[in-house]
């Protein structure tokens, strides 16, 4: 195993705080982080033994972002996860990196209202979302 991206997420599902379970966000968890884990313990022995390798997680921007918590909470630790991997790693000649897009027009991003849609263009150098 040469290149391992780490692109699993769920559909956010926004949540107001105060109503989010500890089962809401372990979904988020389970999935982006969890398995991120998972797959690293897989390929990392490998990458070990032919000296180099190339881990890619894809993460998010950390703008915050009303009832997203979960969500933001999940992709923070796994920036953070990321780095703690690099670090451990880098010495054996693996590169770990994450890769943070900011807020994609997608079906999952079509739950936001319009005028916080138009905050976060506002907030990339093109003026709109990716």
């Amino acid at each position: 195993m040469d290149i391992l991206v780490n692109n699993a997420t769920m559909p956010p599902a926004p949540q107001p705080f105060l109503e989010l379970s500890w089962s809401d966000l372990q979904g988020f968890l389970d999935t982006q982080v969890r398995g991120a884990f998972q797959c690293c313990q897989a390929v990392i022995p490998g990458m070990i033994r032919q000296h180099g390798g190339r881990i890619v997680n894809i993460g998010a921007t950390l703008n915050s972002l009303p009832h997203w918590t979960a969500f933001a909470a999940a992709k923070a630790a796994l920036l953070s996860l990321t780095r703690s991997l690099a670090a451990e790693f880098g010495p054996s000649g693996i590169r770990v990196n994450q890769v943070s897009p900011g807020v994609v027009n997608t079906e999952s991003t079509a739950v936001l209202a319009e005028k916080l849609r138009k905050v976060q263009a506002m907030k990339t150098p093109l003026r709109r979302l990716a």
